[in-house]
């Protein structure tokens, strides 16, 4: 017998680039999300209601060529590279201020944190670094790695 197929996830307007998309690993506020690249910007889709919720501001000068979700942040952190060398750290900000975009009833992100690369980005990676202790509320920090055409 043929397996039944069937179409659970169209994504409109992304950049042609396999690592361009990163559903969520973990359980955000309002459910499981998906970001990707679009030109310049991530887009922030939630499966659930079939719609783009909400789009970074235009960091990237260039196309967006990688995307990943930081773990543990419950869709409020993520990091993209891009074409133009750049890696950008984005937060869900709860309260938007003036100049950060926002799109219907989501949140607004702002980038946090940048690092540049000599040549475009082909991947980002995050890992969270523990302080080996395993109690609770113990502290962590995010590694993240980037690699690009810059390096050897």
């Amino acid at each position: 017998a043929a397996a039944a197929l069937s179409l659970s996830y169209l994504s409109v307007g992304c950049n042609r680039a396999v690592r361009a998309g990163d559903w969520s690993a973990e359980d955000c506020e309002g459910g499981e999300l998906y970001a990707y690249g679009a030109h310049d910007r991530v887009v922030i889709y939630d499966p659930s209601s079939a719609r783009a919720l909400r789009t970074t501001p235009p960091a990237h000068s260039g196309r967006v060529s990688c995307v990943r979700w930081i773990p543990g942040g419950r869709g409020r952190w993520l990091v993209s590279g891009g074409a133009d060398g750049a890696v950008i750290v984005w937060r869900r900000e709860d309260d938007p201020e003036e100049g950060v975009h926002d799109r219907g009833d989501a949140h607004a992100w702002r980038a946090v944190a940048r690092g540049t690369h000599a040549g475009p980005v082909t991947d980002v990676a995050t890992h969270v670094v523990r302080d080996g202790s395993g109690a609770p509320g113990a502290p962590e920090r995010h590694l993240i790695v980037s690699t690009a055409h810059d390096c050897v």
